[in-house]
């Protein structure tokens, strides 16, 4: 089969979708087939992830008023915030390395339980602001679910692609596309938020609502 012309057949259902992406061995050039449930939950995945990180830096002034914290110490959350992503993302990796798809813990699994610490990280954040330790927690648990999500999404996209380039090249434009839609539409929010309520929950109770419609495609 021509790799770029291969065609995309629908499976018969979304469980098996999932079934296939889990199960699709590394460098085998088989074609895979389709399922627009499974774009959805990528595509939710990078719409959450992008709106996490559009929403953070219009926040941070209302943070600041709810907390007292200086300047400088929402600094240090938000470099932990970005620390703990990058943690996420060894994370993923080490245990694609030694489990992968031989594991009882599905890798879809995983990106769901991701997204749900993503979800309950940002209704935290939401409704929580006056609390520093709930919000330094929920910032780092965020950082960590973005960090795995992201990984975990963007290779189980390659692998969902593996037998067309085109194809692989297109799914990591679209996911990145997704991205730039979360974050562009949460600033917005916040913006809105901040000039109804005086805080910015509006943006992450959207990113939570996504969140909670996604991970249960999941399982």
């Amino acid at each position: 089969m021509d790799e770029e012309s291969g065609p995309l057949l629908p499976l018969k259902s979304e469980r098996g979708a999932l079934d296939a992406v889990e199960a699709h061995p590394r460098g085998n050039r088989e074609e895979l087939p389709g399922s627009f449930m499974l774009s959805l939950l990528y595509w939710g995945v990078y719409v959450a992830n992008g709106g996490l990180v559009g929403a953070l830096g219009p926040s941070l002034e209302s943070f600041e008023r709810a907390t007292g914290l200086s300047e400088a110490a929402m600094g240090r959350l938000v470099m932990q915030n970005r620390l703990a992503k990058v943690i996420g993302v060894g994370i993923w990796t080490i245990y694609m390395m030694r489990f992968g798809t031989r594991s009882w813990l599905r890798p879809h699994w995983v990106i769901g339980m991701a997204v749900l610490c993503v979800a309950i990280s940002n209704a935290v954040i939401a409704h929580m602001q006056n609390f520093v330790v709930a919000i330094r927690c929920a910032l780092i648990v965020a950082g960590l679910s973005y960090g795995i999500s992201d990984s975990g999404t963007v290779q189980l996209t390659l692998y969902r692609w593996n037998h067309s380039d085109r194809h692989q090249r297109t799914a990591v434009a679209v996911l990145n596309m997704a991205f730039i839609v979360g974050a562009l539409a949460t600033p917005i929010l916040v913006a809105l938020s901040l000039r109804l309520y005086g805080h910015s929950h509006l943006a992450f109770d959207a990113i939570t609502v996504v969140c909670l419609l996604v991970s249960p495609m999941c399982h």
